[in-house]
This record gives C-alpha cells, structure tokens and sequence, in this order.
C-alpha cells in the first residue's frame, strides 16, 4: 500500500511541473499575442515621426542583429542568412545561407556583423568565422570550428569581436581572446582572460582594449603581449574607441563613465555616477563632438570634458542611438523608438514598433543611417526606411 501511494506521488510531481510549465508557456504566447492589439501591424507613427516609410524589406527569418551599412549597402543578420540589400530600393542584392550561432547568455548571437574594406566577417556555429565578399556574398575565408568543453557546451561561443587593422580580435566565452589574419583566417595568436571577464572588445592598429574583470589591459595587436593594464576598481563595462580616445563604462565605481587619453593613457575626464541618476548605462555612441549614452535615459555628453549638455525624459533602457541631420534617433527595449532634437534634447517624434517574440533575447537590433535613410527594424522579420 506504501509503496502504491509512494509511486502515485512520483508520478503525480513531474506531471504537475509539466503542466505548470506548458500553462507558462502558453500565458506568455498568450500575453504576446494580446498586447499585439496595442499596436497596429504597422509601425505607428506619433508627433515629428515621418508616417509612411520610403520602402519594407521582409526577409525569410528573424532578424537577430543591427543593420550594418558599408559603401551605401545595407547588410542583415537572419537566423539562417546574411542578407545584403540595396538602399534606395530595399531590394535584395544577394542572400546566403549562414546559421547564427549559440551563445551562452542569449541564445542566438546577436552581435552585427564587422565590415572591413571588402570582406564581412560574421560568427558562426561551432565558435568560427567566416568571410564574404560584400559586393557577390561569396565565402573567402573561415575559421575551424572548436570543439566546446561537453560539460559546458557553451564555453566556446564567441561573446565579443573587433577590427584593428588588418587583425580580427576575437573574446570568446572560454576566456580567450584569439588575433586572425583579415587576409585568410589564419589563427595568428591566442591568450588565455581571467574567467571574470566581461569580454568587452575595442581594436584599431595600435592596441587591442579589453576589460577583464576590474582590469583593463591593452594588448599589442601584432605579439599578443601586454602593453599596458590599470585596475579600475570596477568592472570595465562598454568600451567605445575614438581617435585617441577610449571611453569605458564602469558599472560599480563611484565614477560611471571615464575617458581615457590614448597618447599618455592618462583619464582625461570621468563622470560620477550621481550625473547619470544611478541608470545602467548600457550603450555609447559617437556623433562629431558629442557622446551619446545610453541607460533608462539619454544623455548628451561633451567629448571634450564630460559635461553633461543634456538628458531627455525617461524612456526605459535604452539601445545604440544613431544620428541623422539635427536629430537623434534610439530605441527602446520594450516598442518604442524616439526622435529627439540633437541641440535641447526634446521629443520631436516617436515611432511605435512591435516587440519581439517572447522567450527569445530581445537583440540590439538598433536603428542605422544610410544617406539620409533611417533604417528601422520592426517585428521578427522586417526592415522599414523613413526618411525623417
């Protein structure tokens, strides 16, 4: 009798974890679909915001990435293809096949692809690189795939990546960062990173930039070896490399936000984080003299001494903003992108965009300038031009 009342209760306890995970799984389908009301099947457009688009691109699959544009071309990271498109038209130049690969915090990959004179380079599955022409989508080059710790399969994945000269830098989860050759793909050096790393990459032919844990250290980019590290007392967040500037976001300093003088390596300002209202700052970009950053908010920031020359509304966090003629667009994490003035920071405009399917990583899939083109991501699959 024990042993009948002992075997219904096995068997009842994994039934009632498999109905409350199916019952979750279908609320958050559910949930989707519902909210779905809230927004048109089209983008919406409020206040300055153009309301029709000069073209729609929709591809085959889920869009995982930012737009990248190089020589007036647009190209598109799918789950299944590169995608090149021309952006005038929206019309397809050239697609080919090329499987994003898994990453151990967000599933896929979601990092945009690099360009360098005419090659793009994307990851892909199995932790390797490959390169194609920009102008045929032809394959020139790839990477051997390495073989992931079967404890941890994810160990491989690749979490950051940067162009430096004619060198591709490569921080993977496995606590290396791995120099190739641009020309060929051959692997040139490899060194071992503390396992604390956040695996933040910035390149250009003087140096390689990369925080590891409370370090950041620059790595010569021909020998791999160290040039220079200093310990921040945080750890080194989002890196952002200008002419001989290189901004660094520290998430737990008393100072949020620093620039570091590349001829001297000597700060040469830094931001407390009292400036930026404790937000997480989670993106930077460059616009001629200003740094936009990024948090629940955005900030116009001063190259030249770190003054903060203004902040908008709330807005929830924030992506990578772009700028186009007296504007500056970003979007939000949850469906909204909005269009403030470059100069006093006020909302012109605001554009309504579906959010992403649920139980997938909501992607950087930030908005791009081509011309004076803005192009948009929106929903799963579709890219929209406006011309604002």
């Amino acid at each position: 009798m024990f042993q009948t009342k002992y075997t219904r209760f096995c068997l009842i306890i994994p039934s009632a974890i498999l109905l409350c995970f199916v019952l979750t799984i279908g609320g958050l389908y559910l949930w989707y679909y519902l909210d779905q009301f809230k927004i048109p099947l089209q983008p919406a457009a409020e206040g300055g915001f153009p309301t029709k688009p000069v073209w729609v691109f929709e591809a085959e699959d889920r869009i995982v990435s930012t737009p990248v544009i190089e020589d007036s071309s647009i190209f598109l990271r799918s789950t299944n293809h590169l995608i090149s498109i021309d952006p005038l038209s929206g019309k397809l130049l050239w697609s080919t096949g090329s499987d994003v690969p898994y990453n151990i915090h967000t599933g896929d990959l979601t990092i945009a692809p690099l360009v360098n004179g005419d090659l793009i380079v994307v990851p892909e599955k199995g932790s390797s690189l490959k390169a194609y022409s920009i102008t045929t989508g032809k394959e020139r080059w790839k990477t051997p795939e390495i073989g992931a710790n079967l404890k941890n399969p994810g160990t491989a994945s690749i979490e950051s990546y940067a162009i430096g000269g004619e060198r591709l830098f490569v921080a993977r989860f496995s606590w290396t960062l791995s120099a190739y050759d641009l020309v060929n793909g051959d692997l040139l050096w490899e060194k071992s990173l503390p396992d604390k790393a956040l695996l933040n990459v910035a390149a250009d032919s003087k140096g390689v930039y990369v925080g590891e844990d409370n370090i950041l250290r620059i790595y010569d980019p021909v020998s791999g070896e160290v040039l220079w590290e200093k310990d921040f007392g945080s750890s080194i967040g989002k890196l952002l490399l200008d002419d001989k500037t290189l901004y660094v976001v520290l998430p737990d300093g008393p100072n949020s936000l620093i620039a570091l003088d590349l001829d001297n390596l000597q700060v040469k300002w830094s931001d407390e984080r009292d400036k930026f209202r404790g937000d997480e700052l989670r993106t930077l970009a460059l616009a001629g003299d200003n740094l936009y950053v990024g948090g629940n908010r955005l900030f116009n920031i001063s190259k030249v001494n770190g003054a903060v020359l203004w902040e908008s509304e709330k807005t929830g966090l924030l992506e990578r903003p772009v700028t186009i003629k007296d504007k500056v667009i970003v979007r939000n994490t949850n469906k909204d992108l909005f269009l403030f003035d470059t100069i006093t920071g006020q909302r012109l405009g605001q554009l309504k965009i579906r959010a992403n399917t649920p139980m997938q990583h909501d992607p950087d899939r930030s908005p791009a300038v081509v011309n004076d083109l803005l192009i948009v991501p929106f929903g799963d699959n579709r890219i929209y031009a406006y011309r604002p």
